[in-house]
């Protein structure tokens, strides 16, 4: 059995191993006057600094020191103010305020912040991170990936306030694809699949996914989600997986189409406008429309609104215009409700049209993919409003864009505001969404798919597959290209004859753009007008104001107007369009020409082209006249400046189309020294030809030059042009 000094000594070393502390050495600190470390011995400091320091941990040593300080201690309150006074004890032995916090290893700065805490009366502490929640680094990017990624590939729902992720993708699916992305950026501290699903359903529950979606499912979806839950081996499941990556791939590739055209019109307003245009669900948009639905106006009679939404994105304040149009179910929602909306939308922003449209449709083949929606695009180039019409559709099952978004926000509104008339129901959309919503009622519509039809090139075939088509101009007709993803090439590419082809003609001819196509005849047969009738004026009355209710009355009196076709419309848009379209070009012309110098100069430096390299008698050089005295390098296909006494204008540019040995066919273009130069064409009767003419070879002054990038003269070609036109007019 060990002695007293024995154990007195093992536990010395045992403070002295803990503390890093001699008990000797504490001894010898100074404190007060009263010197009162001087009557502790070894053991008090070894005791006292052992049960402190080993026992308890940092809210438990707080508690202690304030219990401490609240049993030998008492408040002195003096005329002036109060003061805490201490009579600490050690083991019986009382101490001043230095040598208690010697003993017990603390500063004087944590004892006094407890001293202070018994002032004001605390009794109980708690951590001072207590409460605070820290995200982990590796959770803030994991939520930054999952937002990132479910916003790519999920589908806003334009009647909830939800997204929703594909139908094939589970969460053990996406907990994988993480931790390999993560994984490929040597992101090592990763999470479990447990707290995956923890932090998606705490900071990411608008984001779901499941069995089911409310809205039609890809077909390659679905075939990939049957084929990976029947997969035998991990090498056919690991096969499918990369299947699905690809499609996943292709799919976000369509959106940022969409997503970059949104952008470029927002800082290009000149060279592009966008337009998305969607309906919306049918059963959100009715009439009386109370919030709490009584049990006694559940089954009443409702009028039905159907709502078709569009968003122009173009240089405004919020990037974006917000448009809806609403009707009572009478008039057809095909072709013609598509083409009288892309009509108003343009004639509501004529100030705004572009070089380019854009339009984003649904894959609806009743009212947006069919041949009379691709003939009036082909007809907006034939009338030159614009110079190219790009229709782009999302895949089937991905079609669900920023005007879904829009649909949400006046789905949530409507749910929280009586519409009890129709003017309510308008002012409450109008309402919903930043930017404000401009609503329109529906009162007529031109029927432009009989007008176009005679004037169409036969029969349409093929078109329900490709998900991206162009129309522009080529050699004076609008001409259409197809491809199926936006990573393929456009289509045709070749001709039967194995020539480069020119495109797909939709018009066999172009309708004169003054002959006014008749309106759609309204109709009311969808309408249940004998419940109608009987329900809204009658039933209603004890739920909605009288003003209301009288307001209601009247409109049921005048429905059968709804069924006639309006007397006097607004004027045909195409003819405003034309117009509009002439005046902006002639702006653009006019605006580009008054290019200052020095911006000049840096565009000739920025675009100047390669000189040709000459070795002997090889390489291609810009051709003069009085250099050579034959004609023989004048080929077709060139570009050829000439010279024309009878002509005050210079310089005379065109294309040589065909030559002989005494004189060349000309294809005019028009442009100026510092602005673009492009091809002229005259109308001969409906449609467009190339303005051609004949000259001798005699005329020509300059051949085989190249044009820039932006189509504008070279300097080095300008300089020469100058200087020779300078010279032969002076001959005159």
């Amino acid at each position: 059995m060990r002695s007293l000094h024995q154990l007195l000594q093992s536990d010395v070393a045992t403070l002295h191993q803990c503390t890093k502390r001699r008990p000797t050495d504490v001894l010898q600190m100074p404190c007060c006057g009263d010197r009162c470390m001087e009557t502790l011995s070894l053991n008090d400091i070894t005791e006292s600094e052992q049960a402190f320091k080993m026992s308890l941990n940092e809210i438990e040593q707080g508690h202690y020191i304030l219990r401490q300080i609240t049993q030998h201690s008492y408040t002195y309150h003096g005329k002036t103010r109060s003061k805490l006074i201490m009579n600490l004890v050690i083991h019986g032995r009382r101490v001043c305020e230095v040598a208690w916090c010697n003993v017990h290893d603390i500063s004087h700065r944590r004892f006094t912040k407890y001293a202070n805490q018994v002032k004001l009366g605390v009794t109980n502490i708690s951590h001072g991170n207590r409460g605070k929640k820290r995200m982990q680094e590796k959770t803030s990017r994991a939520i930054s990936w999952m937002r990132f990624h479910f916003e790519r590939i999920g589908d806003f729902m334009p009647h909830k306030n939800i997204v929703r992720l594909p139908t094939f993708m589970k969460k053990c699916d996406l907990w994988e694809l993480m931790k390999t992305q993560l994984m490929e950026k040597e992101f090592y501290s990763l999470l479990s699949y447990g707290y995956f699903c923890d932090i998606w359903r705490k900071h990411l529950p608008e984001f779901r996914t499941g069995k089911s979606s409310d809205f039609a499912e890809c077909d390659d979806c679905a075939q990939i989600r049957n084929a990976i839950s029947s997969a035998s081996t991990d090498a056919e499941r690991q096969n499918l997986l990369k299947v699905r990556e690809i499609h996943e791939r292709r799919v976000e590739t369509e959106r940022a189409v969409y997503h970059n055209a949104r952008e470029k019109a927002v800082r290009q307003p000149d060279d592009l406008l966008v337009i998305i245009i969607d309906g919306m669900d049918q059963k959100k948009t009715y009439f009386p429309r109370l919030v709490r639905e009584k049990k006694n106006t559940e089954n009443l009679g409702k009028v039905p609104m159907h709502a078709t939404g569009s968003l122009i994105h173009t240089n405004v304040p919020e990037g974006k215009l917000a448009v809806m149009r609403l009707d009572i179910h009478n008039f057809p929602h095909d072709s013609n409700m598509t083409i009288n909306n892309i009509m108003w939308n343009l004639v509501d922003n004529i100030d705004r049209l572009s070089r380019q449209l854009h339009l984003q449709l649904d894959n609806c083949y009743r009212e947006n993919k069919n041949r009379f929606l691709l003939s009036f695009a082909s007809l907006l180039v034939e009338y030159d409003i614009f110079e190219e019409v790009v229709l782009n559709f999302l895949p089937v099952g991905h079609t669900h864009e920023d005007i879904d978004q829009m649909f949400s926000r006046v789905s949530t509104a409507l749910k929280k505001t009586n519409s009890f008339t129709m003017q309510e129901l308008m002012h409450n959309v109008h309402e919903s969404y930043t930017p404000a919503i401009k609503v329109q009622e529906v009162k007529y519509m031109f029927n432009v798919k009989e007008w176009l039809q005679p004037y169409m090139a036969g029969r349409f075939g093929g078109h329900s597959k490709p998900h991206n088509f162009r129309i522009r101009k080529i050699n004076g007709r609008a001409r259409m290209h197809y491809r199926l993803w936006s990573t393929d090439a456009w289509q045709p590419t070749y001709e039967e004859d194995g020539e480069p082809a020119q495109g797909l003609v939709c018009l066999e001819t172009v309708p004169d753009v003054d002959d006014v196509p008749d309106m759609v005849e309204p109709s009311l047969l969808k309408l249940d007008l004998q419940k109608l009738t009987h329900d809204i004026p009658n039933k209603y009355v004890d739920y909605m104001p009288q003003q209301t209710v009288e307001h209601l009355r009247d409109f049921m009196g005048n429905i059968e107007q709804y069924g006639q076709v309006a007397e006097q419309a607004d004027e045909w848009p195409l003819q405003q369009l034309i117009e509009a379209a002439r005046r902006q070009r002639s702006a653009r012309v006019t605006t580009s020409g008054d290019v200052p110098p020095n911006v000049q100069r840096i565009q000739d430096w920025m675009e100047s082209v390669c000189p040709p390299v000459i070795v002997g008698n090889q390489g291609n050089q810009a051709t003069e006249a009085e250099i050579v005295e034959d004609f023989s390098t004048l080929d077709v296909g060139m570009f050829v400046a000439v010279f024309c006494p009878d002509s005050e204008e210079v310089p005379q540019i065109g294309k040589v189309v065909n030559r002989d040995d005494t004189s060349f066919t000309i294809h005019w273009h028009y442009g100026t020294w510092n602005t673009a130069w492009k091809p002229c064409y005259v109308s001969k009767g409906r449609s467009k030809v190339p303005w051609e003419d004949r000259q001798d070879l005699a005329a020509a002054i300059l051949w085989d030059f190249k044009l820039t990038l932006r189509k504008t003269l070279t300097k080095q070609t300008r300089s020469i042009l100058q200087k020779k036109y300078e010279r032969l007019q002076s001959q005159i």
